[in-house]
């Protein structure tokens, strides 16, 4: 009876990895723009618990909707190209 529940174990634990791994590799794969059923279940990813998982998650997040960590010092060059309210009664 040991031995089988040994071998369950180890079949639970292989599964578990492969799972792992198949989340990574789609996680490494998602397309730029995503469905929203995407959106949802990377969202669900990143709350995930195991921690390698729930990272990449994040990071997959990040890139895509927080550009502001990605180049902060855009931000300035950006707010200049914005019209003013005195730019535009100036011009006419």
């Amino acid at each position: 009876m040991k031995s089988f529940r040994a071998k369950a174990m180890q079949r639970i634990s292989a599964k578990s990895v492969r799972s792992a791994q198949m989340i990574e590799n789609k996680l490494l794969s998602l397309p730029w723009r995503l469905s929203k059923e995407q959106i949802k279940w990377l969202n669900n990813k990143a709350h995930d618990k195991r921690p390698e998982i729930r990272e990449l998650a994040q990071e997959q997040l990040n890139m895509r909707f927080h550009p502001e960590r990605l180049a902060p010092d855009d931000a300035d060059e950006f707010e200049d190209l914005l019209l003013n309210e005195d730019d535009d009664e100036n011009e006419w």
